[in-house]
């Protein structure tokens, strides 16, 4: 469907999407850079 400015997470006073995947989210699939300070990936 069309995307809104207000639909889209970072765009709007709104907490992004709980069901969308950040970048700066871990995913299990991607483990963290080399395994050291998975933190960084979390905390912006």
């Amino acid at each position: 469907g069309m995307a809104l400015p207000d639909d889209i997470p970072g765009t709007s006073s709104e907490p992004p999407d709980p069901g969308a995947s950040p970048p700066s989210a871990p995913t299990p699939d991607e483990p963290p850079s080399g395994g050291k300070r998975p933190h960084l990936r979390v905390v912006k």
